[in-house]
């Protein structure tokens, strides 16, 4: 079973952005999977990277990664926009224990304020 559904429907605020899953990619540590936006521009590389890294025996981490070149307002030049969100834990916490955690977070970047005071820079 994958983290998704294949293709999944994600909205960026504005639209649905469209992802697939393209592979799994290749990595010595960790199980890591690429999920792409078909529909975007090829200029875009529009994708999610899922990193699962169990590695360790004490560390458990997950990432979720989102990456797009966006056009800067020269109309010409393309840079990349990453977001990640990771979580690291105890391979011996209880699962619902971590995922509270992470609701906090979820909740946190759902304020009706949050994105535009964090990019700000406010605390």
């Amino acid at each position: 079973m994958g983290l998704f559904t294949n293709p999944v429907a994600l909205n960026d605020g504005v639209a649905d952005k469209t992802f697939s899953f393209r592979a799994q990619l290749p990595d010595k540590k960790a199980v890591v999977g690429e999920w792409i936006e078909a529909a975007a521009p090829l200029a875009d590389e529009s994708k999610i990277i899922v990193k699962h890294d169990t590695s360790s025996p004490t560390v458990r981490r997950r990432l979720l990664q989102r990456t797009i070149n966006v056009l800067l307002a020269d109309g010409v030049t393309r840079k990349p926009v990453t977001c990640n969100l990771t979580v690291t834990y105890h391979p011996s916490h209880v699962e619902a224990d971590v995922a509270k955690t992470v609701k906090i977070i979820a909740d946190s970047v759902a304020e009706a304020t949050f994105v535009a005071n964090f990019l700000r820079g406010l605390i």
